[in-house]
């Protein structure tokens, strides 16, 4: 998976090509607020490899919509 399509996953529910062109301006404005703080733990040392990165994201996926991963 990648980077695009797990962000497109926590924003939207799901992934599809263009899908960003549809999104309404509160999940666009979510979109950006994520990438940022993504990019943060990653300047900041808090994420320092890209599976950890996925993993993070896999949390707040689960958090977000209420589903426990393993």
């Amino acid at each position: 998976m990648t980077l695009a399509k797990a962000l497109n996953h926590i924003v939207f529910g799901k992934h599809e090509a263009g899908i960003r062109n549809t999104g309404t301006k509160e999940q666009l404005k979510e979109l950006c607020s994520l990438e940022e703080k993504m990019a943060f733990a990653i300047d900041m040392n808090y994420i320092t490899s890209f599976e950890m990165l996925l993993k993070e994201l896999r949390l707040l996926w689960s958090i977000k919509y209420n589903i426990k991963i393993e």
